[in-house]
């Protein structure tokens, strides 16, 4: 916002004015709302949770990967390891 003030006497009142109106509404916040219907509410919740579901498919996959590998490491040094 742009406030113009004049540095005259003649003014002041008016200048005064300007800067109470200035300051009241630099303190104004304002939150930007998506406005959606509920079948549009439904679609985006569903798409999220898709999102979620493949990121924790992905994570398990990476842990099972990680576990059948080290299985396979474990029974080769078993077989190369002689048990006295």
């Amino acid at each position: 916002m742009i406030a113009c003030i004049s540095p005259s006497e003649v003014y002041l009142e008016e200048t005064l004015s300007t800067l109470n109106y200035a300051t009241r509404t630099m303190n104004i916040k304002n939150k930007p709302v998506i406005q959606m219907d509920a079948k549009e509410q439904i679609i985006f919740n569903l798409k999220r949770e898709i999102q979620l579901l493949k990121m924790e498919n992905e994570y398990l996959k990476e842990k099972i990967y990680m576990y059948s590998y080290l299985l396979r490491i474990i029974n080769i040094i078993g077989s190369t390891v002689e048990i006295r």
